[in-house]
């Protein structure tokens, strides 16, 4: 069993100066058994006095989530609850107020459809209950120890099928486009010798969304470290070089996606001050 540690802050997390001074977020990594189909677990705790609000507000990457959370009512559902989260093609905001935690199961890409046969296409943009009572045990004893035992026991028992389908080729295709910035659909499917076709249904159906929308956030989380890490870098060299035709379509496509434009959202930062 792993441990609950203090990461830094995850890729698409806006503001992230703001994780460890409002909110306390900790991640565990799986059992190995599970490493398959389990990403991490993570835990968001939090405690505000009234009226104090903090918002918070993430570029998601295409995974779905399983959570086991409290406080306020949220996402038109009445808390505790136990919910599955699909992936979430629009900016994710919600603003924490009173006290509360939220423990989370985020899957791998692909991993939520390998072991409940699932598509993912229909959850997209979607929060639902989930009748789990393994991860309703995590509000009878919310301490972390506790709660990471009853995260494994929910993903034990959500595997209720042996037939892992396409998720490895899922898993290549995922990777790559992270992590070898792939811009283009094409080129995607040229490199795993699949038609654009078959590359845009794996991942609509065992991911939640289409190739070319994956490969447009994940250029966009690589956009956001950069802007993090140097504010001066030239925006119109670094839209070439993630695969935009110029640097007013990455403005557009980043303005649409984090509500304002690059040269805001950098003048915003506090370390570029």
């Amino acid at each position: 069993m792993g441990s609950w540690t203090n990461p830094p802050p995850a890729a698409g997390i806006l503001r992230p100066e703001n994780a460890g001074a409002l909110f306390e977020l900790r991640t565990a990594p799986p059992p190995a058994r599970l490493g398959r189909y389990v990403d991490l677990f993570w835990s968001v705790h939090w405690s505000l006095r009234a009226p104090q609000q903090q918002p918070s507000q993430v570029i998601s990457y295409p995974v779905v989530h399983v959570t086991a959370e409290t406080g306020p009512d949220r996402y038109g559902h009445e808390m505790p609850a136990e919910l599955v989260h699909g992936v979430v093609t629009r900016r994710f905001d919600i603003t924490l107020s009173e006290s509360g935690y939220c423990y989370g199961i985020r899957f791998s890409p692909g991993g939520f459809t390998a072991i409940t046969g699932r598509p993912a296409h229909p959850l997209t943009d979607r929060v639902e209950r989930l009748d789990a009572p393994e991860l309703a045990a995590v509000h009878e004893d919310p301490s972390p120890g506790a709660a990471l035992e009853h995260l494994v026991a929910a993903v034990d028992s959500l595997h209720t099928t042996d037939d892992d389908g396409p998720l490895d080729m899922v898993a290549t295709l995922e990777r790559d486009i992270r992590e070898n910035a792939v811009t283009t659909v094409a080129d995607a499917a040229a490199r795993h010798g699949l038609s654009e076709r078959t590359v845009q249904r794996l991942l609509r159906t065992h991911v939640g969304v289409g190739a070319r929308w994956m490969i447009r956030r994940c250029r966009l989380h690589d956009a956001l470290t950069e802007l993090h890490e140097n504010g001066d870098v030239r925006l119109a060299d670094l839209a070439v070089r993630l695969g935009w035709y110029d640097q007013a379509h990455f403005t557009r496509d980043f303005t649409t996606a984090v509500g304002i434009s690059p040269h805001a959202y950098v003048a915003r930062d506090p370390s570029h001050r």
